[in-house]
């Protein structure tokens, strides 16, 4: 089961996205200050990350750059109903100083298109492994089933 962790300052859409990720099988965590987002990420260490990019008290440019200090490898979903270049600015900020996956979703979305987003998401990544080749090289090879 993958966690998710969300914080937006719109409450009705974090509502709808809870239930869509609930839904897909997510365990789901929900932030309304930027500590307890902290605290929450400390705590669950979050698959995927649910961030607005303007909320009232922090920011998501903000969260972005505490998160990249925490070498954070989550896949971090950006919302915005406002500017799209902010949130490319976040996006880059996380991608230059952490290598973190980002995904900018502008609003209004539908719950339809919040859904397929969190689908996309919702399979856990396969991991792999690296093995001795045949020939003396590294090969990266996926795990075998037993």
């Amino acid at each position: 089961m993958r966690t998710l962790l969300m914080m937006d300052g719109d409450q009705a859409f974090l509502g709808a996205a809870e239930r869509s990720a609930r839904a897909l099988g997510f365990t789901v965590f929900v932030a309304r200050t930027g500590s307890e987002f902290q605290r929450l990420y400390r705590r669950h260490a979050p698959e995927v990350i649910l961030l607005g990019v303007v909320m009232p008290q922090v920011d998501g440019f903000e969260v972005t750059a505490w998160l990249c200090e925490q070498g954070a490898t989550a896949h971090l979903l950006l919302v915005s109903a406002h500017s799209p270049q902010y949130a490319k600015w976040i996006a880059h900020l996380a991608e230059i100083n952490g290598g973190l996956p980002v995904e900018i979703l502008q609003r209004p979305m539908d719950e339809t298109d919040l859904a397929a987003v969190l689908e996309s998401q919702a399979r856990p990544t396969v991991p792999r492994t690296v093995q001795e080749g045949n020939n003396g090289n590294n090969d990266t090879v996926p795990p075998r089933d037993a």
